[in-house]
């Protein structure tokens, strides 16, 4: 292909006419979702929310990163407000069996408002190990989360736009139906798991469906 056949966009331009986002979302596809739930300084209020600015960073030590984007107004969400303040969250990997109920929390609600009871994930609340945040026992896959940093990001004009927080693991939790080989050497069956990433706009991507390459090594 020549240079001829691309188009090249500035996202310093892009930003001033509102149009990055749509091209960030839609260009870097798939995403992982981690629907994310937390509890509030005081232990009685629980938060669950979907991050699809999400991603593993590292195996040794298992750490995950969250782009959490603040709400209009520049307010922080109550999912950022809750890991600052107790350090700790937990990971749901979405399967495509409960994900039209995990949609359900991704609405904007106040504080006080359980998403769990609202997308009805309440029914099948399991224990933590490390926190007395709930665990959604829907989810095949769920990561027990403690805060390492939480950097702010701000945008050209200086406005506070992003926190990214990035976590260690320090508990997994992974349903026996999906995992596969040893059980002393898990790994998770894409094809059982069925995990849903982000595709751009309000599209939704099911894993497990792609081809199998082995890696070449030297």
């Amino acid at each position: 292909m020549s240079e001829e056949s691309f188009v090249s966009y500035c996202p310093k331009e892009l930003s001033k006419i509102g149009a990055i986002y749509g091209l960030c979302i839609s260009a870097v596809v798939p995403r992982p979702i981690a629907l994310i739930t937390t509890l509030d300084s005081t232990g009685k209020h629980v938060n669950c929310a979907p991050y699809s600015y999400t991603g593993l960073v590292a195996h040794d030590p298992p750490m995950l990163c969250h782009g959490i984007c603040l709400s209009r107004g520049e307010k922080k969400k109550d999912t950022l407000v809750n890991i600052e303040d107790t350090k700790k969250w937990v990971v749901h990997i979405i399967s495509d069996d409960f994900l039209e109920m995990a949609n359900e929390c991704a609405a904007s609600t106040s504080p006080d408002v359980n998403e769990l009871e609202l997308s009805k994930l309440d029914t099948n609340l399991l224990k933590c190990k490390h926190s007395d945040i709930p665990r959604i026992g829907q989810a095949k896959v769920a990561m027990e989360c403690e805060l390492v940093n939480s950097q702010p990001v701000y945008n050209d004009a200086g406005t506070h736009t992003t926190t990214i927080v990035t976590g260690r693991v320090v508990q997994f939790h992974v349903h026996k139906s999906v995992v596969k080989d040893h059980p002393h050497k898990p790994k998770v069956d894409l094809q059982a798991l069925r995990a849903c990433g982000r595709a751009g706009d309000i599209t939704y991507w099911p894993a497990g469906e792609g081809k199998a390459l082995p890696m070449k090594r030297p």
